[in-house]
């Protein structure tokens, strides 16, 4: 799965669970509009688990403009709450889903025209499964039966 497919995923998860709320990707401008999130990739680490699977750890940085700092710690902390209800992400487009770890977020920081900024990490986990060699299947198999 891609890293875009993702954070399209988590966009989707944004607007269903906040359909009044703006979603970015990427960027936050300098002067964000109230009530809009962003969604970042921070980290992207890829460990070898096994022989037949790669786990792909992801930490996204997701930042919340609104126009007070008791508005913005009570969506963070309902952002936070859903999040850990769901414990899982759909994929767009696919029968899987995205695994959460971790959600943790900060204390909000004025912004210069009047609105405060609250941001929060989100750390994924996915499990990717290695490219195999595939081979051609025997096509006929005969059984004999010696007696002795």
């Amino acid at each position: 799965m891609s890293l875009i497919t993702e954070m399209h995923s988590i966009e989707a998860f944004l607007k269903e669970k906040f359909p009044s709320a703006q979603v970015l990707l990427h960027d936050m401008p300098q002067e964000p509009a109230a009530d809009s999130f962003s969604v970042a990739l921070m980290n992207d680490v890829r460990k070898s688990e096994t022989h037949l699977h790669i786990r792909t750890e992801r930490e996204f940085q997701l930042r919340y403009a609104g126009t007070g700092t008791e508005a913005v710690l009570e969506t963070m902390d309902l952002l936070s709450s859903l999040v850990y209800q769901t414990q899982l992400i759909p994929i767009t487009d696919a029968p899987r889903f995205l695994r959460i770890a971790s959600f943790t977020f900060s204390t909000p920081n004025p912004t210069g025209n009047g609105l405060f900024i609250c941001t929060g990490s989100l750390r994924t986990e996915g499990r990717t499964a290695r490219t195999q060699e595939s081979y051609e299947k025997m096509q006929h198999v005969y059984v004999q039966q010696v007696t002795v």
